[in-house]
């Protein structure tokens, strides 16, 4: 098969059906009054769309975002990897911040299964192309298809400010987290973070089959989507000052963090639940405290102005 042009009808309702094409030929779409856009790998195009020498990919899928219907695939009938690697390659040379290049061959390394070098140039794509790129859709869905996680830098990362609340229960949670994406704890002092073996034992400090989140930094896994995760400070007492905190994962639908469950304790138990005390577990209470009241603290004031007086008196002895 030789190099040739094919002219296609672009419209709203056009019935267009795969077939092969040559690196190298010729796409020319023709729009009607409806004007539908031309996109590939969500790229917006002109009306003409060449296709490479060196292309990587098996097939290409045009789209269109003002004509939802409208769809067109085409199957390369021959490919080079090589030669389109060292294209790819020599245009990152000239332009560093190509962002196609870097998709196109991020789509070449993962069209043949070659992950290590796919995960490091998609690495450098969301780098310098931010996380959202469009030239790495395709690339992405191809990491999907194989089930290979994504390098870290290219899915969302959590902040949570790893310090006491303000309300001396728990730090302030949250929903909508998906797997594969990062929960980081940043602070200053002596902490550490743990991930709590469920919200029962977060909610009571009992940190028994809790592990420890290294260096700070949790990735989401499979098995955490559709639950809660629960997190909490190991150190002294820190947990029971309330550094602690719940989040949603993925398909999580309920809404209950620990505001709600000490509610549904209360009503449960038909009255309020005592307060905690103040002092933390394990700390000594004094036995006795000058300023517990206002009769000892009276005692305790003329105390110390007798011994004071006597100071005094043997100044002057």
């Amino acid at each position: 098969m030789s190099e040739t042009v094919h002219r296609l009808s672009w419209s709203e309702g056009s019935d267009l059906e795969t077939f092969e094409i040559v690196p190298g030929s010729t796409l020319i779409f023709n729009k009607n009054s409806d004007n539908c856009d031309i996109r590939l790998s969500g790229v917006m195009l002109s009306s003409s769309y060449k296709i490479p020498s060196t292309i990587p990919f098996k097939n290409l899928k045009f789209t269109s975002s003002t004509c939802s219907d409208l769809e067109l695939t085409v199957n390369i009938t021959s490919t080079n990897y090589t030669l389109s690697e060292s294209y790819y390659l020599e245009s990152l040379l000239l332009w560093p911040q190509n962002c196609g290049a870097l998709g196109y061959l991020t789509e070449l390394y993962a069209s043949q299964n070659d992950f290590v070098k796919g995960g490091n140039m998609m690495d450098i794509l969301c780098d310098r192309c931010g996380k959202d790129n469009e030239a790495g859709s395709l690339a992405r869905e191809l990491f999907e298809e194989e089930g290979v996680v994504l390098p870290e830098g290219c899915v969302k990362n959590w902040d949570v400010d790893w310090t006491f609340p303000d309300n001396g229960k728990y730090l302030t949670g949250f929903d909508g987290v998906e797997v594969n994406e990062i929960i980081s704890f940043t602070w200053t002092g002596n902490h550490d973070v743990y991930l709590m073996e469920s919200m029962e034992k977060a909610e009571e400090c009992d940190f028994e089959g809790a592990v420890e989140v290294g260096e700070g930094r949790y990735r989401v896994k499979e098995e955490d989507g559709g639950g809660r995760l629960a997190f909490a400070c190991k150190v002294g007492e820190h947990c029971e000052y309330g550094q602690r905190i719940a989040m949603g994962v993925a398909e999580y639908s309920g809404d209950l963090f620990w505001d709600e469950v000490e509610e549904e304790v209360e009503e449960e138990a038909g009255e309020d639940v005592e307060d905690v005390d103040e002092t933390p577990e394990g700390t000594a209470e004094p036995r006795y405290n000058m300023l517990d009241s206002g009769a000892s603290r009276d005692a305790g004031i003329g105390v110390w102005l007798v011994v004071a007086l006597a100071a005094l008196t043997m100044q002057y002895v």
